[in-house]
């Protein structure tokens, strides 16, 4: 599995000061921006590889957009950003910390991709059996969009939680606190 760079490596060059036009953003970009906006806390955004499984359960929307992984998580990133009300809290397969090149030609550049895109932000990391069982178990009660991309590598879908962009643990904890 090859994944593109071109326009990754576009993008980098023109954040690093060039100037030039600003293209609009795709329409796929504007679709998951919509559907962005519909989420709070609580609810879950999964970008996924080709082979993620559709749900069929009420209440979980599936997108499918031809692009990969890395391209798209700077879209719903960016998108998020754009908004207070919700954080995105990104957690990544644990088993990708394993996969080698040799194993799956890609992910390390995946790999890179991924990172950068993230921007500094530090990855929780789980097993994805355990990403599994979270997301079910929130099927049954929130919302979820999942972003299915024609990223094909083994354990390569980013897991989004959101969480509220304008009331935090500690302040949750404080309010319990001083409700006692």
């Amino acid at each position: 599995m090859k994944i593109r760079t071109g326009i990754l490596s576009l993008a980098s060059i023109l954040s690093i000061g060039c100037v030039a036009p600003i293209a609009p953003k795709p329409a796929w970009s504007q679709q998951i921006d919509q559907e962005l906006h519909q989420l709070g806390y609580q609810n879950w955004v999964v970008i996924a590889d080709a082979s993620f499984p559709v749900s069929s359960r009420p209440g979980v929307k599936t997108i499918f957009i031809e692009e990969e992984v890395p391209l798209v998580l700077e879209s719903v990133l960016y998108s998020l950003e754009e908004r207070s009300h919700c954080i995105p809290r990104v957690i990544l397969s644990e088993e990708t910390k394993a996969i080698t090149n040799e194993m799956a030609p890609g992910i390390e550049e995946w790999k890179r991709l991924v990172k950068y895109e993230l921007h500094g932000r530090e990855p929780r990391y789980m097993m994805h059996r355990t990403l599994m069982l979270l997301l079910e178990g929130s099927q049954a009660n929130y919302s979820m969009l999942v972003i299915k991309t024609q990223t094909a590598l083994p354990y390569s879908s980013v897991f989004i939680e959101l969480d509220s962009g304008y009331w935090d643990h500690q302040a949750e904890g404080e309010l319990r606190r001083r409700m006692k």
